[in-house]
């Protein structure tokens, strides 16, 4: 068959059958529609201004924008290893950040409790059935006959979700031992933290082994200068070196075994954005 005879087939094809392709292209200019509409809502929670804005610089960056001297960047940061943001910063510049966001670093803790409400829940419908032939399961609310110190104790999580400035308490209440293996040992669980690396030369890396508590200063526990940002607020930091900022999330870091030493972060879910704003050294 001609290459004419199949291009006409397959326009034909099109013409007869133009709801599809109409509804294709409403669903794609749809999708184009969401993506910017969720750019700009972002950029409106964090104070970023929407005019030459760049998408998809490398890295986590969602957006960038520059202000005069000032590189202004949204950062999307998960919560499940080091991140590298891609942002580069000379020495001495001044840095910035504004974070928002949830995380839980302790998925498996609330699966258990949510597995634990629908036992007693199962357990008090099957009580409610028992005890009277005409039950209707239309009005009833088994929550309503929860014990406060059940719903207290038994089902809340010990812990739920977080912002940036983390958990309240800085010390692992069931394993206590655990405490002085987080990345910051002094920072609360679930804080956003971060550090400058050379170019090109991956993430932070311990140079200590286990360490025994109370744990010695993170300066002398890692290979470069950490810091917790929280939620930033008027926060101030001056970049230590020449390199890129990586983020991660406080949690239990097992720098003692090679193989699996981020084993306490696959349960971790949710996300931070940050607005992180890099203002030049005078030169």
């Amino acid at each position: 068959m001609a290459m004419w005879d199949v291009l006409r087939d397959v326009l034909r094809d099109v013409i007869s059958d133009w709801r599809k392709v109409l509804r294709a292209f409403v669903f794609i200019v749809l999708v184009i529609g969401v993506f910017v509409f969720g750019a700009w809502i972002f950029t409106k929670l964090l104070h970023l201004q929407t005019k030459e804005l760049r998408l998809g610089t490398g890295g986590y960056v969602l957006l960038t924008k520059q202000e005069g001297e000032n590189a202004i960047s949204l950062v999307l940061v998960y919560p499940q290893d080091w991140e590298n943001s891609g942002i580069r910063v000379k020495k001495g510049d001044s840095l910035a950040f504004q974070a928002d966001g949830r995380v839980n670093i302790d998925v498996a803790g609330l699966v258990q409790k949510v597995g634990e409400r629908e036992a007693a829940e199962k357990k008090l419908l099957a009580r409610a059935r028992k005890r009277n032939k005409d039950f209707d399961i239309g009005h009833f609310l088994p929550e309503r006959l929860f014990k406060y110190d059940d719903q207290d104790k038994n089902f809340r999580p010990a812990r739920a979700w977080a912002d940036p400035d983390g958990y309240e308490g800085a010390e692992d209440t069931a394993w206590p031992a655990r405490t002085c293996n987080k990345i910051l040992p002094e920072a609360h669980y679930a804080t956003l933290i971060f550090a400058i690396r050379p170019p090109n030369s991956g993430p932070p890396t311990r140079t200590q082994s286990e360490t025994p508590c109370p744990p010695i200063p993170s300066s002398q526990r890692w290979s470069d200068p950490l810091y917790a940002i929280g939620k930033g607020g008027g926060k101030q930091f001056v970049a230590d070196k020449d390199g890129d900022i990586w983020f991660i999330v406080n949690d239990v870091w097992d720098g003692d075994d090679k193989y699996y030493p981020d084993k306490f972060y696959v349960d971790n879910m949710g996300a931070f954005f940050v607005n992180v704003t890099v203002s030049p050294q005078s030169r």
